[in-house]
């Protein structure tokens, strides 16, 4: 019986010895489980606060087509084209440039053609309706958006400026048709792509306090 009883308490000791074993092993795994999650939380967290330091150090710009007049010259067979541009930034201060407009035709087709230079003096004659009377729009180089944009553009500003075309081989018909898109596209400091896309057909423009309205000079 005694024989029996210290058998029992041996086996009784071991079973006590592996449990403990597998507890201890259990709460060891769970400790460096949980260090290891709590060390993917701070890479995870320290990624987010990289990716929106990264973000906040990048140009956000975008713009838009406040006015645009064009008419037709039969002398050179161009198409002339004098857009008022706005550019905002949302991001760090970044220049614009390489200003092109691209028209995508009532047919499909799409087109682009670079900016033209503003010499001072540069008119442009337009026909106010109602009423009918002519109005001379006069620009100089100064006023040239690839001038106001040379600078950079600070987070939260909004830069207006005139962008002059020449179209050749389209009929002014097409380029002024409601079918027709326009949209102007351009590059930060970085040489990411950007567009500013057509306002005017959201009703015109109506006033922009501290802004030369070229196109519409009698409106307050």
């Amino acid at each position: 019986m005694g024989e029996q009883s210290d058998v029992g308490r041996k086996r009784l000791f071991w079973a006590c010895i592996r449990i403990a074993f597998i507890l201890s092993a259990g709460l060891l795994w769970f400790a460096e489980h949980q260090e290891v999650k709590a060390e993917h939380q701070k890479v995870s967290e320290l990624s987010v606060a990289l990716d929106k330091e990264r973000n906040d150090s990048l140009p956000k710009l975008s713009g838009f087509i406040d006015q645009k007049v064009w008419g037709y010259d039969p002398k050179t067979q161009e198409v002339g084209i004098m857009a008022i541009v706005g550019i905002k930034n949302l991001g760090s201060p970044s220049i614009a440039q390489g200003f092109r407009l691209r028209l995508t035709l009532p047919n499909g087709t799409r087109v682009e053609y670079g900016s033209s230079f503003i010499p001072d003096g540069y008119k442009v004659y337009t026909m106010q309706r109602p009423p009918s009377v002519s109005h001379v729009a006069t620009f100089t180089h100064s006023m040239a958006l690839e001038e106001k944009t040379s600078s950079p553009i600070l987070k939260g500003a909004v830069v207006r400026g005139g962008l002059r075309f020449q179209i050749k081989n389209i009929l002014p018909e097409q380029i002024g048709s409601n079918f027709a898109k326009w949209e102007v596209l351009f590059i930060d400091v970085l040489d990411n792509e950007c567009v500013a896309i057509d306002k005017t057909t959201d009703g015109g423009v109506l006033r922009y306090p501290g802004v030369d309205q070229p196109f519409a000079p009698n409106v307050k």
